[in-house]
């Protein structure tokens, strides 16, 4: 009898204890999210240096202003890095005058395999599902900026990256914009999801779609004119606090509940 009764209160302070760590947590910081901008927050950088490879990380600062040019077919295309997800450059020799191989992944869902050869890739359109084979015309001379912990800010050289890799944004939600979001998913009907219930977002700049979801089960598709002005809040494990306007979101992903979403928005 006495043995049960301890065993009973045992249980009940641990399901109690746990049940109070969850909600300290939750007030303490609220939902985990991750956010995918025109330029992610921090990035791993491989590249060649005099001696050898080097691989630094660090917090992006900037990219180039300038394109990659590429030819497809007679035409020139530029691919800008300003959505830049992953690059990575194969040398096919030694030497500064070496060329190179590059695969190239955007966060807006494109990617292209450039190469030096004068060989003519596929003639016409091509899907936009599939990755692109194009020759290329120049690289940007520009740097790319990475502020490190140990080395402060450093310049690299666009034609030295070997591979760059860019992270979303990944933190606790501070603050969802109550704005609504308007989809036309018909000619004659459009569902307006305000985007403090949402759960996902990712908007296609290819395809010219946004897609949703909310609620338990719940998703629309559909075209978005014009994403509308407000503020996303989202605290890194830094400390720091990311003010992220919504027209910048490309993907947006919520862990945990509405509830603490809301509760966290705006204190």
């Amino acid at each position: 009898m006495l043995r049960s009764l301890i065993l009973g209160c045992l249980l009940t302070l641990t399901v109690t204890g746990a049940s109070a760590q969850e909600e300290a947590s939750a007030a303490a910081g609220g939902p985990t999210v991750s956010v995918v901008t025109a330029a992610g927050v921090s990035a791993s950088v491989t590249f060649e240096g005099d001696y050898g490879p080097n691989r630094i990380e660090g917090s992006l600062v900037s990219l180039p202003a300038e394109s990659i040019q590429a030819r497809e077919g007679k035409q020139t295309k530029e691919i800008g890095l300003r959505n830049l997800q992953e690059l990575q450059r194969t040398p096919l020799g030694v030497g500064a005058d070496a060329m190179s191989t590059y695969q190239i992944t955007l966060f807006s869902g494109e990617s292209y395999i450039l190469q030096p050869d004068k060989s003519e890739p596929p003639s016409g359109p091509q899907p936009a599902a599939m990755t692109r084979t194009l020759q290329v015309v120049s690289v940007p001379k520009g740097a790319v900026e990475l502020k490190t912990a140990l080395f402060g800010v450093i310049r690299i050289p666009f034609p030295k990256l070997l591979q760059i890799t860019v992270q979303p944004i990944r933190g606790t939600l501070q603050e969802a914009p109550p704005v609504p979001i308007p989809l036309q998913v018909l000619q004659n009907l459009t569902l307006t999801v305000p985007f403090d219930r949402v759960t996902n977002f990712r908007r296609d700049p290819l395809a010219g779609t946004t897609t949703v979801s909310f609620g338990i089960a719940e998703g629309v598709t559909g075209r978005v004119a014009t994403m509308p002005e407000g503020m996303l809040v989202v605290r890194t494990p830094d400390g720091q606090d990311h003010r992220i306007p919504l027209s910048e979101v490309v993907q947006y992903n919520l862990e945990g509940s509405l509830k603490v979403a809301k509760n966290g928005a705006g204190g």
